[in-house]
């Protein structure tokens, strides 16, 4: 299985916010951050070699949350690695290696239709390419590492959408995910938990860091509300037609599409991808809350 990687350098700001990290902090601090990931974490350089099989990601109303203009973020403006870059200096270097895996599980589940125990053997292999991604780059010489698990799938709207169901009892019934998949990401994440503690007796050397992105943002789906989505946190903000207002022949950005006029209050971005509001709440919950361990 071949896993296409990007690298992003992100440079800090010269000045931070004020609810950034207090300069008394405890925690480690770094000055720069190398990012491996897809596109919940790309920065712009899909967008440079073309973005072949997305290209609405090069116009508005993609960035225009935040930037004004499209940075080829798939979302409406920063994503977690923006708000873990902005929130404090930076005196070492930070290596994200993810979120991988989620586009893995994407093309089987989204374009070919298997089923869950068809891509559940793919699991252990895309652990495997996790691991040994963050072995080449202890070889290197890198000691601080982020390594996310993923999201809830069963609460993206593209699965939503792609495998309706009759059936009441496959849903949950205060989110409304599906909760077949959303076992399934935790399958995905608890293995690479236990490849991760593995690999820390390996390595003692390094801080790897596991990142819990399903902890961080599955409370938007239980009390939406609580985090500000009254428009939603099954519902796209960009998007056409549809029950979640997802529709891969209206994707977001094409002919046919509409945006809401307050993407801060959706957790959904495009039914793929998720809003700034909802990269901020997550960022936060990794920054300062119990959501990676150790602590970043």
């Amino acid at each position: 299985m071949k896993i296409q990687v990007f690298v992003f350098l992100l440079f800090p700001f010269v000045t931070v916010s004020d609810d950034s990290v207090p300069s008394r902090s405890p925690y480690a601090k770094y000055e720069s951050i190398f990012n491996f990931g897809d596109s919940l974490s790309d920065t712009g350089n899909y967008l440079a070699v073309g973005a072949p099989g997305l290209p609405q990601i090069a116009h508005l109303p993609y960035g225009e949350t935040f930037f004004g203009n499209a940075t080829g973020r798939a979302s409406d403006g920063r994503l977690i690695v923006d708000f873990i870059e902005c929130d404090s200096y930076f005196k070492k270097s930070l290596f994200l290696v993810g979120e991988i895996g989620g586009n893995d599980y994407n093309i089987p589940f989204l374009f070919l239709g298997a089923s869950i125990e068809q891509v559940r053997p793919l699991v252990p292999l895309i652990i495997e390419a996790i691991i040994n991604a963050t072995t080449a780059l202890i070889e290197e010489g890198a000691v601080n590492m982020v390594v996310p698990g993923n999201l809830p799938a069963g609460c993206v709207l593209a699965y939503l959408t792609r495998f309706q169901s009759s059936n009441q009892s496959d849903y949950n019934r205060i989110t409304g995910c599906v909760d077949a998949f959303n076992e399934f990401s935790k399958y995905h994440n608890q293995l690479l938990v236990e490849a991760l503690e593995t690999l820390r007796e390996k390595y003692p050397q390094a801080r790897i860091m596991y990142a819990d992105y399903y902890g961080a943002s599955i409370g938007f789906y239980y009390t939406p509300k609580l985090y500000g989505f009254s428009g939603g946190s099954i519902t796209a903000c960009c998007g056409g037609r549809g029950p979640y207002n997802f529709n891969i022949s209206s994707f977001c950005g094409v002919p046919g599409s509409t945006v809401c006029k307050d993407p801060s209050t959706f957790a959904s971005w495009d039914g793929v991808h998720w809003t700034e509001a909802a990269y901020r709440y997550i960022a936060k919950g990794l920054v300062y809350g119990p959501f990676t361990s150790p602590p970043l």
